[in-house]
């Protein structure tokens, strides 16, 4: 695993979700291969396939009590 960090001057987007996008999708063409964004949430994972990225779509699993 290696640790990747922001460039110097590197200004964070307002919005959380795009954020992580744009950073993974930077990722995606620094390493030079495919990266996958695994998310429970719905609008991130159309701003990751919008931007490009393999997206794992997880599903909460229910417990026995129904929570």
């Amino acid at each position: 695993m290696d640790v990747v960090f922001d460039p110097p001057g590197h200004t964070r987007l307002s919005i959380t979700d795009d954020e992580i996008v744009d950073r993974a999708a930077a990722l995606q063409t620094l390493a030079g291969r495919r990266v996958r964004l695994l998310t429970y949430d719905t609008g991130m994972a159309m701003r990751g396939r919008n931007a490009g990225l393999t997206v794992h779509k997880l599903q909460h699993s229910r417990t026995d009590d129904g929570k």
